[in-house]
């Protein structure tokens, strides 16, 4: 069962409200006799517990699982990584990301270098942060072992970020800092997949 209950400027904003549910709560709750609160919950959203003291449309969310819920349906996964809070919290940190990825592109390109160095610079820097977003904030995974896997993914969006980008300069004529903000759309839709898909909906070996 999905439980998702609202942070404490949520929970204060609403009269109807009768019980604020935080981790404290949980900790102290007693659940039913085989049942238990899934081991990778409870996650937040959008960003860290704190934010909820302060922003409205915060909110907690949790699993609670039947103690045989493995041996029954042994190939199901605790979470789902497909659910709408994870899709919505990966679409806010990748924004987040693409804009530093921009910012610093285009402050690259300002400084003079060609486009494609200031491609590279701008990606090598956001890998990290990208890295650390997408893994604390979306998927809530601190597996180190993953960092190859996004390294690859993201030698691969920089060949195709590189691509575009020249294909939209030299054939079509357009200026380097407008043909780098198209190239975003299509890069980061290229992103989503990947990282979901492999980066970090497989098992690091």
């Amino acid at each position: 069962m999905v439980v998702v209950v609202p942070g404490r400027r949520g929970y204060l904003s609403d009269t109807t409200h009768r019980t604020f549910i935080d981790k404290h709560w949980l900790d102290s709750f007693c659940l039913p006799q085989g049942f238990h609160l899934a081991p990778t919950y409870p996650r937040f959203f959008p960003g860290p517990e704190w934010l909820g003291k302060w922003f409205v449309y915060h909110e907690m969310s949790f699993v609670i699982e039947s103690a045989d819920a493995h041996r029954t349906h042994p190939e199901t996964p605790t979470s789902n990584p497909y659910d709408r809070a994870q899709a919505l919290r990966f679409v806010s940190t990748g924004a987040a990301n693409t804009a530093l990825s921009y910012g610093l592109y285009a402050l690259f390109l300002w400084l003079g270098p060609h486009f494609s160095m200031a491609s590279l610079l701008a990606t090598l820097i956001t890998i990290f942060s990208g890295f650390l977003l997408h893994g604390r904030l979306v998927f809530s995974n601190r597996e180190g072992g993953r960092f190859g896997r996004y390294v690859l993914v993201w030698s691969a969006l920089y060949g195709l970020n590189l691509a575009l980008v020249a294909l939209l300069v030299h054939p079509f004529g357009l200026d380097a800092y407008l043909a780098g903000a198209i190239a975003i759309l299509p890069v980061t839709a290229a992103s989503f997949f990947l990282h979901r898909s492999y980066t970090f909906g497989a098992r690091a070996p």
